[in-house]
């Protein structure tokens, strides 16, 4: 599934967004980790973060993602 949110990454976040935070992993228990660049970008990104992860979950092979961890760098 990285690879597929990798891939569409500038499609599924505004684009000062998706310029600034970047998709991890997704680690065992379905969750992705994306790594935004300061708290602010952090607590703008989670605004988007319903609707990001029902796109996210959209893409080819990211069905079984189900929450989202955002960490900062």
């Amino acid at each position: 599934p990285e690879d597929a949110i990798i891939a569409s990454w500038h499609k599924l976040l505004p684009a000062k967004l998706a310029k600034r935070c970047a998709p991890l992993r997704v680690v065992e228990d379905s969750r992705l980790i994306i790594q935004c660049e300061s708290a602010v970008i952090k607590t703008e990104a989670r605004f988007f973060e319903k609707s990001l992860l029902e796109k996210i979950r959209q893409l080819p092979g990211c069905r079984q993602v189900k929450s989202i961890s955002w960490i900062t760098a």
